[in-house]
Formats: C-alpha cells, sequence, structure tokens
C-alpha cells in the first residue's frame, strides 16, 4: 500500500468513526459550552494523545499480548466497568452544569489552565470506551500492519490521516456550536447539554454491562 493511500484510508475510516455519536462527541458539546471553540481541538489533541500511545504499542508487539482472547476478554472487560464509572461520574458533572451564552473573544487556549479539562475529557472518554481498544484491535491493527511495509514513516503517515480526521470533526463541532453564541446561552442549549448528560450515563451503564459480559466465561 502506497503511502498516499495509506493517509487517505487512515483519514476516511476515522472520520466515519468520528461521525458516529459518543462519549467524545459528547465531551466535545459539554466543554465547548464551557470553555469556547477551541475545546473541540482540545478534545482531540487529549484523544490524539491516547491513540499516539496506542499505536506505538500496537506497532512494537502490544497485539502479541491481546492474542490471548482470555486476557484481551480481561482488559476490555477491565476497560468497561472502570469507564462506564467515568462516564457516569462526568454525567454527573454535566447535569449540573449551567452553560452561560459563549463570547466571540473566549477561547480555551487563552485562558491558563483551562485547557487541561478539555484534553483530560478527550483521553478518559476515548479510554473508557472497551469498543475504542476493540476497533483498534480488530480495524485499526491490520492497517498498522500495512504501513509496516514503509518502516516508521508508514506509522507517521498513518497517524497523522487518522487523527487529521478527528481534529477535523471535533474542531468544526467546535467552532460551529460556539458560532451561535445565542444558541449556545439560550434553553435549547440548556436541553441538549441534559440530553448529552442522560446520554453519557446511558453510555456508562451500557459500558458497565458490557465489561460484565466481557469478563464472564466465553
Amino acid at each position: 500500500m502506497s503511502l498516499p493511500l495509506i493517509f487517505i484510508t487512515a483519514f476516511t475510516i476515522a472520520f466515519s468513526g468520528a461521525l458516529m455519536p459518543g462519549p467524545v462527541l459528547t465531551a466535545t458539546i459539554h466543554q465547548v459550552a464551557k470553555r469556547g471553540a477551541w475545546a473541540g481541538v482540545l478534545i482531540a489533541v487529549g484523544h490524539a494523545i491516547l491513540e499516539f500511545a496506542l499505536v506505538v504499542a500496537l506497532y512494537f508487539g502490544l497485539q502479541r499480548l491481546l492474542e490471548n482472547e482470555s486476557l484481551f476478554r480481561n482488559v476490555l472487560g477491565s476497560v468497561g466497568l472502570v469507564g462506564g464509572l467515568l462516564l457516569i461520574a462526568m454525567a454527573l458533572g454535566m447535569a449540573r452544569y449551567r452553560p452561560k451564552p459563549i463570547h466571540a473573544e473566549q477561547s480555551t487556549a487563552a485562558h491558563t489552565g483551562t485547557w487541561l479539562e478539555p484534553v483530560a475529557a478527550g483521553i478518559v472518554t476515548s479510554l473508557s470506551n472497551p469498543y475504542w481498544l476493540g476497533w483498534w484491535v480488530t480495524v485499526g491493527l491490520p492497517l498498522i500492519a500495512k504501513s509496516r511495509s514503509h518502516a516508521l514513516l508508514g506509522l507517521g503517515v498513518f497517524y497523522a490521516g487518522h487523527v487529521l480526521a478527528d481534529f477535523t470533526w471535533y474542531g468544526a463541532v467546535g467552532f460551529a456550536l460556539a458560532k451561535g453564541r445565542a444558541f449556545a446561552g439560550g434553553t435549547a442549549f440548556k436541553w441538549l447539554i441534559r440530553f448529552c448528560a442522560v446520554f453519557m450515563a446511558a453510555m456508562g451503564v451500557y459500558f458497565i454491562v458490557s465489561g460484565i459480559k466481557f469478563l464472564q466465561p466465553a
């Protein structure tokens, strides 16, 4: 597989996945309400940091450990249980939040220290999802294998294409929400945040139930 094809494939598959509603998108909506337009980009930064560590680990042999089905199910189960509890805790925080209008000058990057929260949210919402790890082992790993013919350059091209999709989507969501300032401070947005809180809690319960199933003997 050529380098341009690796990049295009990684971008397309990742973008398709990013479009699907889930904990990361929900956290993006919440963080944009609190921090402003750049929160979407910072969510993607946290997501990219975690994926960089996983891509490197998979490239250098982590998949050999996960080839053990029992171990893999235990890992997914543990991630589901802990991640589900984290998502429920985040949902409670969302439920208590009262959105305010987003002003044009409001920027996450402009407030020292506040950028850590959306970055952390990007990491936690990704890591808490057992199906995120499952996707990487079943879908991401074959793509990494394709890139190995170009050594580390291929891995870099694959990673760049993958994370660019996340930055494109979550960045666009962040700026689109922030641009609608009246909406962001209105009743409709308050109900959107409440819906996100319920959705996040439901995802947490779903991950916990999934985690229990993974931990049960096959």
